[in-house]
């Protein structure tokens, strides 16, 4: 842990990272416009963001986050959704992602987040959940990763894609498949965005489908669905929470998942009231 832990003299408290978001709210308002023609949510925004450090809220503290609690994530994400609800909604997904790369082996949380560079290593993912039409081959070494996902919101604004996909093991007839989540890098060309959202509203949640055609993914940008929805409680650490000391990594990831996204559209109904 000392090796890649690196402390904050002075990391903002919830309270100042809720104003923070609350100056931004008049820009993505004034682009919202901007956001829903695009279908995209504005680089700009995306980096007044990044700069105030609110992507670093459920960062891991090892790795130069923060790592604050629900109720500033939440708190921050009412506050963007007052401004654009696309915008708040590719903040809210994007940053709760943290906590899951903050599962994957301490050797990829390196290769993350290991830079630095604050706005650099705030880095964020989307996600595909849809593993119907997926499948992984393991190789020496890793998987060889096949598929189409859908509704991967914040696509065009993310630097990396966390996948489901089941494992095809030989000789396992009957059994269900392992499920395993894989981390791809879009600007190596790992996955490509497929042009599908156009939903009112919300087009600018770029809340795309993914493609992945015999991708080779390492082992270690790999992680068992079973051991992210795991306790220590129940006699296992998952892989990365051994790195991190907060109740954050220690929950099963869909014990959180499904609250973490109400926010944004309570700050957009606080809007629009």
């Amino acid at each position: 842990m000392a090796e890649i832990a690196r402390h904050q003299a002075a990391d903002p408290s919830g309270d100042e990272l809720v104003a923070r978001a609350r100056e931004l709210v008049p820009r993505p308002r004034e682009r919202a416009l901007q956001c829903e023609r695009e279908r995209r949510v504005p680089e700009e925004s995306i980096r007044e963001m990044k700069e105030a450090g609110l992507f670093r809220i459920l960062q891991p503290r090892a790795f130069g986050g923060y790592e604050l609690d629900f109720a500033s994530y939440a708190r921050v994400s009412i506050e963007l959704g007052r401004g654009c609800a696309s915008s708040a909604w590719v903040y809210e997904n994007n940053s709760m992602h943290q906590l899951i790369l903050a599962l994957f082996p301490a050797e990829t949380q390196k290769e993350l987040w290991g830079s630095g560079d604050p706005v650099r290593d705030a880095r964020i993912a989307s996600t595909g959940w849809s593993p119907r039409r997926t499948s992984a081959r393991p190789i020496s070494g890793g998987y060889v990763l096949d598929g189409h996902w859908e509704f991967a919101s914040g696509s065009l604004n993310c630097d990396l894609d966390v996948l489901l996909a089941p494992v095809e093991r030989p000789g396992s007839t009957g059994a269900p498949p392992e499920m395993r989540l894989f981390l791809l890098d879009r600007a190596a060309g790992e996955y490509e965005i497929v042009d599908t959202w156009h939903a009112m509203g919300l087009r600018g949640t770029a809340s795309n489908d993914i493609l992945v055609h015999e991708q080779f993914v390492p082992e270690h940008r790999t992680l068992a669905w079973a051991d992210a929805n795991r306790t220590p409680e129940r006699g296992v650490v998952v892989q990365g929470a051994g790195v991190h000391d907060s109740v954050w990594h220690r929950v099963p990831v869909w014990d959180w998942m499904g609250w973490t996204v109400a926010p944004a559209l309570i700050g957009a109904a606080r809007s629009a009231l």
